[in-house]
């Protein structure tokens, strides 16, 4: 039996009061199901156990005369209170142990071992997403001071993350660019995001004079001319995800900033950065191509020179002095 979220007392509740050991015994069944004829892993499994002893502790503490099949939806709801005002109050457990019981649930009346399953209809509590960590304005400039300009890596790698900042592009969108995304005319790079929908979106001065350092030294490497894209790998071939990811870790250790935070991070800073100066959140969102965007708010549908004015008031790397 997993003690680790049981008080002594329940404990000793459960072990002396015969309904809830056959609540700890059919939970034991119910694992052994789903770690042998479902084949989940055993981390899902131990996370299932531990929930259901929660809730065996809880019925302990406050409701030692259930049984398995008295199990009512208004006592999940009491359950759910519970779990707020004790030290198990997180959203994500607290909604982790309800799919626990309905999942134990469903075990038990597909096996026939209830006549009914009682929280079929039971709604798992919302959780809310978590709010992204963009990094500030000042750990942006860290990060990409962090990067030796010196050499040929680091040169592509200053580009790559000055464009990232500068357009808010997805870590797919960035290994997706090819040479002729870009515009330097207009400042502009085109995106094929989600659902294939185009975009396109200004670049900060910052980026543009990057990418055109990385260019001249990408035609000098020897690489092939029916090579599209624009950031290669040091085999002369496409740059992939996992390359890009660990190039930001080394980045990130070497300015002294969190290792956990992903590429990702970089297009939420983009996007906070942009808001916190003064552009329109509707703008902000044509730049990141979200795809609760209606047709008719497309970036095409928008007034490109209005954008770019937009951009160049608002992103901190365009409006840097030269």
């Amino acid at each position: 039996m997993p003690t680790h979220y049981l008080s002594l007392e329940q404990i000793k509740t459960i072990d002396s009061t015969p309904n809830l050991k056959e609540f700890t015994g059919k939970i034991r069944e119910f694992i052994r199901y789903v770690k042998y004829e479902l084949g989940l892993s055993p981390a899902t499994s131990l996370h299932y156990e531990s929930d259901l002893f929660v809730f065996v502790g809880f019925l302990a503490e406050h409701h030692q005369e259930t049984r398995i099949p008295d199990v009512t939806p208004s006592l999940i709801r009491e359950f759910v209170e519970f779990c707020v005002e004790s030290k198990h109050h997180e959203k994500t457990s607290i909604a982790r142990r309800v799919v626990a019981l309905r999942q134990f649930y469903a075990f038990l009346f597909n096996e026939k071992l209830i006549p009914a399953d009682p929280l079929a209809h039971v709604k798992t509590p919302k959780t809310g997403k978590p709010l992204p960590r963009p990094l500030s304005e000042d750990e942006v400039r860290r990060f990409l001071a962090a990067m030796d300009i010196s050499g040929k890596i680091g040169i592509r790698d200053k580009a790559m993350f000055e464009l990232m900042y500068a357009s808010g592009l997805r870590i797919s969108e960035l290994v997706d660019t090819n040479l002729d995304s870009i515009d330097f005319r207009e400042n502009q790079v085109r995106v094929i995001g989600k659902g294939s929908k185009e975009r396109v979106i200004p670049i900060s001065r910052a980026a543009a004079d990057a990418v055109q350092k990385y260019m001249k030294i990408r035609s000098r490497t020897g690489v092939s001319s029916d090579e599209p894209a624009l950031f290669l790998s040091q085999m002369k071939k496409r740059i992939t995800y996992f390359q890009v990811e660990n190039r930001m870790k080394t980045y990130l250790k070497a300015a002294g900033l969190p290792m956990e935070l992903t590429p990702h991070k970089l297009r939420h800073s983009f996007a906070t950065h942009l808001l916190d100066h003064g552009a329109d959140i509707r703008f902000i969102q044509e730049f990141l191509g979200h795809e609760s965007l209606s047709t008719t708010q497309r970036y095409t549908a928008v007034s490109k020179k209005k954008a770019a004015e937009i951009y160049r008031q608002a992103h901190p790397r365009d409006r840097m002095p030269r």
